[in-house]
């Protein structure tokens, strides 16, 4: 028995050691575990977002891969449908047309036909031009031959029937030739036939003619004239001269007519409403009417034209924003809108408008003369950006010429100058771009959320985050040619006077890039790390640092726009009503007066 016990009570004993030394390792491990240090837990938690991420790339890279792919062999699809249809309809439209032709004898026929009519005429006037060089060419031998005898013309009887009308064609021929001598005698015969006819176009004009009889009395001496030339001859004669006179009177009354009627149409032309009305000497051809200018003109307008910006972005040697050596000439962009404006005596205008557009600008685009010169740093820096921009504006328009008296020529001229000057409220997004290198091309991007000048952190409590929508004061001045009573264009420059200097996101220095990481996502952080500074894409050994100068703070951006306007007047002049009014009278204080 106690034998069993010692074995018992040992077996007990090794097992009791065993968890004994189990728990103790345990504890032993976990104690290493903790006593890693914190720079051996950073650099595990960094091998594992690397591999996250390079797995997140790859597939990345590999569905960018297909979809391209994909979008290629889709494209190639289409060419070869778009081929076969194409091969289809021409293959069809042939076996079509062969068809009709095939089918359409009577077409054959009739082309045939034509062909045989068109070579008969050709023969026929083949044949007629053959026998007609034979006739001249016998013509010819006949007069140069001597008088035939008179026992040869009594052997051919029929002979002499065919030369008889031949001799009187001849002597036709020589009495038209020698006609022009007795020409005088037929052409006194003849107007007397004709001028019958011309009497009576004469007389239908005559009742036209009352008022101009006054202003015919001159032209009386060249009748005495005319008779006295011919007063020796026959009174069929006499009768010709005289009604040449009369021709001479439908001319004069003709051409004074045409006179005073040009005149009258002009007076009619030039009449107005208005009373105090004088004709002004002519501008371009034109004829202008003096007249009181009208209360109210209200019109619609269309616009079109160019824009561009003054800011940190672009330019020249002449960094200064005030200039216009620092403008960017390539980033010339498009503004369209319309309006609706209403006038007051054509002298003060009101405006209701709306604009939008594009405004874009690069440092790729600064000129530098050499290295030495500061423009060389901007180009350096290598920033650029595009907005797109919806601006609506209350404007007062001022014509100053229109303050003068109507009657006056500047008042009524033509060309028009004008001010313009008003509030806004407009809207804008910059976007920056980038390469990316899996897809081959830029990609723009939103800067606003990116903050990359450290727009709302803590490091940088004076930096606020700007809004996308602001206020703004349009200032401009212009030009308007009446084209006619209800149309006008004008041409005008209107520039925007900012209360922002981020409408290209660039205003002050570069931060520094770790910032990102702390308060953007991962990949806000990436391409913002990107975009805040591209200098060592240029020039490695010029790049720029965190804390260097990215803009110019102390001077606001600065937009504008070279426009032509088309305004089309909409309304029209009330006339005033002819309602004549009674004053109403009681006689009894028992009558009711309605």
């Amino acid at each position: 028995m106690p034998q069993k016990i010692i074995n018992f009570s040992s077996q007990l004993l090794k097992k009791l050691f065993v968890i004994f030394i189990f728990f103790v390792g345990v504890t032993i491990q976990k104690c290493s575990a903790q006593s890693m240090s914190a720079r051996d837990s950073l650099e595990y938690k960094i091998r594992q977002k690397k591999a996250t991420d390079s797995t997140r790339i790859a597939l990345r890279k590999i569905a960018i891969q297909k979809r391209q792919d994909s979008i290629q062999t889709m494209i190639k699809l289409r060419q070869k449908e778009r081929i076969r249809k194409a091969d289809s309809t021409r293959k069809a439209r042939l076996e079509a047309r062969q068809a009709e032709r095939r089918r359409n004898i009577a077409y054959q026929l009739r082309k045939k036909t034509r062909q045989e009519i068109r070579d008969s005429i050709a023969a026929a006037s083949k044949k007629a031009a053959l026998a007609r060089k034979a006739y001249l060419k016998k013509q010819k031998k006949k007069k140069k031959s001597p008088p035939a005898k008179k026992s040869i013309v009594k052997k051919n009887s029929d002979a002499k029937k065919k030369v008889k009308p031949k001799k009187v064609v001849a002597k036709k021929k020589i009495a038209q030739q020698q006609k022009p001598k007795k020409r005088k005698k037929r052409r006194k015969d003849i107007p007397i036939v004709t001028k019958n006819k011309r009497e009576k176009k004469v007389r239908t004009t005559e009742p036209k003619k009352k008022v101009v009889k006054t202003k015919k009395t001159k032209k009386e001496p060249k009748k005495k004239k005319v008779v006295k030339v011919k007063k020796a001859q026959n009174k069929k004669l006499e009768k010709s001269p005289k009604k040449k006179i009369t021709k001479n009177k439908t001319k004069t009354k003709k051409t004074v007519e045409t006179k005073t009627n040009v005149s009258k149409v002009k007076k009619q032309r030039i009449a107005s409403i208005y009373p105090e009305e004088k004709i002004v000497a002519q501008f371009f051809k034109r004829e202008k009417v003096i007249a009181k200018p009208e209360k109210k003109k209200t019109y619609f307008s269309f616009q079109l034209g160019q824009s561009n910006y003054l800011g940190d972005l672009g330019g020249g040697t002449r960094i200064n924003q005030t200039k216009l050596g620092d403008l960017d000439f390539k980033e010339n962009t498009f503004f369209y809108g319309f309006s609706l404006s209403q006038l007051r005596k054509e002298a003060v205008g009101i405006r209701l408008s709306y604009v939008f557009g594009k405004i874009a600008g690069s440092d790729k685009n600064t000129f530098y003369k050499d290295e030495d010169d500061p423009a060389y740093s901007r180009f350096v820096r290598n920033l650029d950006f595009r907005t797109a921009i919806s601006e609506g504006s209350l404007l007062f328009e001022i014509y100053p010429f229109k303050f003068l008296s109507y009657q006056k020529k500047l008042h009524n001229s033509y060309f028009q100058p004008y001010v313009l000057f008003g509030v806004g409220r407009y809207s804008f997004n910059p976007q920056g771009s980038y390469f990316d290198p899996v897809l081959e091309e830029d990609v723009w991007v939103d800067l606003q959320p990116l903050s990359l000048e450290g727009q709302g952190m803590a490091e940088h409590p004076d930096r606020e985050p700007y809004k996308t929508s602001q206020w703004n004061l349009p200032l401009g001045i212009g030009l308007q040619y009446e084209i006619s009573r209800t149309v006008g264009l004008s041409i005008e420059y209107v520039g925007r006077v900012l209360s922002t200097d981020y409408l290209d996101d660039v205003s002050t220095s570069y931060i520094q890039p770790d910032l990102f990481d702390k308060y953007l996502n991962n990949d806000d952080a990436e391409l913002a790390k990107i975009l805040n500074n591209k200098s060592q894409l240029v020039d490695a050994n010029r790049a720029h640092l965190p804390g260097q100068q990215r803009g110019d703070s102390d001077k606001n951006d600065f937009y504008f726009s070279i426009m032509a306007k088309l305004s089309i007047k909409i309304n029209r002049n009330k006339k005033k009503s002819k309602r004549t009014r009674f004053n109403l009278v009681k006689y009894d204080d028992n009558e009711i007066c309605q």
